[in-house]
């Protein structure tokens, strides 16, 4: 479990106390209002790479995850994800 700092259209910034290293792949399950990343609304599954770590404050550490891919959280593994975001992020 963690809990969201910031969210952007090309990641994320979570705190928590799992330990992660840079670049550990990642799937963060989420709900999300419209708006926020384009294609993607209500429970969604984001894969992503640790990005960097930020120091811990009380206690806990920040992890920033760049986004590559999503899907709704309902679609079968192997489909083809709503979005798939180039290695910068930039669409």
């Amino acid at each position: 479990m963690a809990r969201t700092e910031n969210i952007s259209q090309t990641g994320v910034l979570l705190r928590g106390s799992r330990p992660f290293s840079p670049n550990d792949r990642v799937e963060i399950l989420m709900t999300l209002p419209i708006g926020i990343v384009t294609g993607a609304a209500g429970e969604m599954l984001f894969i992503g790479k640790v990005a960097r770590l930020l120091p811990p404050i009380g206690g806990v550490a920040g992890i920033a995850i760049a986004f590559e891919k999503h899907r709704p959280a309902g679609t079968a593994t192997g489909a083809t994800p709503t979005s798939s975001l180039p290695p910068n992020g930039r669409t």
